[in-house]
């Protein structure tokens, strides 16, 4: 997504945005993900800071304005606080590098409360401020270094085995409460490893998601992450099984996608081609990913992206033609 400037964007959440070169960024509401050299930092609301390159809305989205102090007509406060920046967030960078990235290091615990059943407990999240990132794979799976996020996406209650992805984890309405309290859950809590666990609280989100109705988007979600983890695991065949199920629910919120913002759309507009890459259906991956390139408002970071896996398709369609 390419923002425009001096203008307040609303963007979905874990949108990635790509912003110009020397250009600062006010947040108004939610949060955003910057990298530094040293971490993935998160900026609450009233957050200014130095913004280039690409940066990340948070798990509930963001609304915020980017701006060029040369520019733009700002408030001596603002102004102010841009010429404290630089010291400040080397400081903190530094402070961060020292902490180490130790896994017990970026978990910290956080007070939930199940609304379904009312059991309270604590569960164990990921310190994102802290986290390094490493690579970015071609279905737009992040690595971080020491941690996998993964593993503490879902929220599972101790009490009714309620699952939910933690940033939704708490928002339901009556309805939905009423479905889940009336279904019979139960879990696995026999598993030899972090891994194993975290993929039978993706099953029970899956399930909890179903019965809710959830949207078709949030359900090609779980099952690509839960693809991730099955190919963590060696389970390749589940893996390839997970990932047909993503393909079908991203190809269902595209029909659908009236209620999808533009950054949401792209990225499952590139998710269905990537998948359908990886699949084995070479045409259907070259149709979709042709809409993004000849889109002229498509994020430049995803048209990059795109236009090399038009390449890596083209390379194997000529590997696979006869003679």
């Amino acid at each position: 997504m390419l923002v425009e400037e001096a203008r307040v964007i609303a963007v979905p959440p874990n949108t990635l945005i790509t912003v110009a070169e020397n250009k600062y960024c006010v947040v108004l509401k939610g949060t955003v993900k910057v990298r530094t050299p040293h971490s993935l930092r998160e900026m609450g609301a009233r957050s200014i800071f130095k913004a280039e390159g690409i940066i990340c809305s948070g798990e509930k989205g963001c609304e915020f304005i980017i701006f060029d102090p040369g520019k733009h007509q700002l408030p001596d406060n603002i102004i102010r606080k841009i010429r404290q920046l630089a010291a400040e967030e080397e400081a903190t960078d530094e402070k961060n590098g020292q902490a180490g990235t130790g896994a017990h290091q970026l978990l910290y615990d956080k007070h939930f409360r199940c609304p379904v059943c009312a059991t309270e407990f604590t569960a164990q999240k990921v310190r994102t401020t802290k986290l390094k990132s490493k690579n970015l794979d071609t279905d737009l799976r992040m690595h971080y270094e020491g941690i996998n996020p993964l593993l503490y996406n879902v929220i599972l209650c101790p009490g009714c085995f309620y699952a939910n992805f933690s940033e939704d984890f708490e928002d339901l309405s009556a309805i939905e409460k009423t479905k889940l309290s009336s279904e019979r859950r139960t879990f696995r809590q026999d598993n030899s490893s972090e891994l194993e666990t975290a993929i039978e609280k993706y099953k029970l989100a899956l399930k909890c998601i179903q019965t809710v109705n959830g949207t078709p988007e949030k359900l090609a979600k779980a099952y690509l992450h839960l693809a991730w983890l099955y190919e963590d695991t060696g389970e390749n065949n589940l893996a390839v099984e997970m990932r047909q199920n993503a393909l079908t629910c991203y190809k269902q919120a595209f029909s659908s996608s009236s209620h999808l913002q533009k950054p949401q759309l792209e990225q499952i507009t590139y998710l269905i081609g990537e998948l359908s890459l990886q699949l084995g259906h070479l045409k259907e991956a070259y149709d979709y990913f042709q809409q993004l390139i000849q889109d002229k408002d498509t994020a430049p970071w995803l048209k990059k992206q795109t236009r090399q896996r038009i390449l890596d398709l083209r390379a194997r369609m000529a590997e696979e033609s006869p003679g």
